[in-house]
């Protein structure tokens, strides 16, 4: 099984490994994309980086959180933590609205049988659907993210580059933002126990840059807690736990670098946890022919579309 890039006149091909879980996988996203072909978009990523204040209105995006959290307060919804008027920029604060945002998302559809996770009283408005929710806790999740941007923790500063290099580049082959609603639900395969095993083995670059699912999931993946040290057995910090089919090459050993290191081994000690028993990566092949250099010359801004090759 194969993945080709197409670009005009060179593509890249990703090696799959052989097992019933990445076939799974494979014949999914294959069916997917003979429906949609424009399926997947491509562009480079950088996990770790600390801009100025330059880049993001901060006070707006915090002003969309105070809002949000108002438009709850009138629904009687009542929020057992301080949100102060300014935002502090301090990591802790935004660790505890993703939390809330990702708690509060996976209990709507628990509500009948779960209390709130953190107003056991709260019962949403007769009149809110899904949509409605989600509208108002969704917006706390995307300003979050947008804050976090601007957020240093001493763990992010370990890895600034002065030079402004990337330290983790990758390619990112996703599924459009525009794929949302009941489309979005008709796009995800989600992964049994035995699937979810393969969260747990290690990086292999012998073969050539490795390939791997990226983090759509409703949390936070293991390297995402380190950097905003966060707690990596809190249940929406996680492995793959399902798929909307997008996938990561990696452009640098530094992710692998990052998790052979003392610093990454004492963050999880913290939390009762060794390397070994945190989900950190989900690898489902590699690249064989191209090396990690020559990858840096191909334009996302070129690339036309995935091929999957029996």
């Amino acid at each position: 099984m194969q993945l080709k890039l197409i670009f005009p006149n060179s593509h890249i091909t990703i090696e799959l490994k052989q097992h019933p879980t990445i076939e799974k996988w494979f014949k999914f996203f294959q069916n997917l994309t003979n429906q949609q072909p424009d399926y997947y978009r491509m562009f480079m990523s950088e996990e770790v980086s600390v801009h100025s204040t330059s880049f993001v209105d901060v006070n707006r995006h915090w002003q969309i959180i105070l809002n949000s959290i108002e438009i709850l307060r009138n629904a009687n919804y009542c929020i057992p933590f301080e949100v102060a008027d300014k935002y502090d920029y301090k990591q802790v604060t935004l660790n505890q609205l993703h939390r809330f945002f990702t708690y509060n998302c996976e209990w709507w559809y628990q509500q009948s049988t779960e209390a709130n996770p953190f107003d056991k009283t709260f019962t949403p408005p007769a009149d809110w659907n899904f949509e409605k929710w989600y509208s108002v806790i969704g917006q706390i999740n995307e300003a979050v993210h947008n804050l976090e941007v601007v957020t240093p923790t001493d763990t992010k500063m370990l890895y600034q580059n002065p030079a402004e290099q990337m330290i983790l580049p990758s390619f990112v082959i996703n599924n459009p933002a525009s794929i949302t609603g009941e489309l979005i639900r008709t796009c995800y395969l989600p992964f049994d126990s035995y699937d979810q095993c393969f969260n747990y083995e290690p990086l292999d670059f012998s073969r050539g840059a490795p390939v791997t699912l990226n983090a759509s999931i409703l949390g936070k993946c293991m390297l995402q807690s380190y950097f905003e040290e966060d707690d990596p057995t809190a249940r929406d910090a996680s492995g793959r736990e399902g798929s909307y089919g997008g996938y990561c090459i990696h452009l640098s050993k530094k992710r692998q670098e990052i998790y052979q290191s003392a610093h990454f081994r004492q963050w999880a000690a913290r939390y009762g946890r060794t390397v070994d028993s945190l989900p950190l990566e989900f690898q489902i092949g590699h690249v064989p022919d191209i090396s990690m250099e020559d990858l840096f010359k191909f334009d996302p801004q070129r690339y036309i579309r995935t091929e999957f090759i029996d």
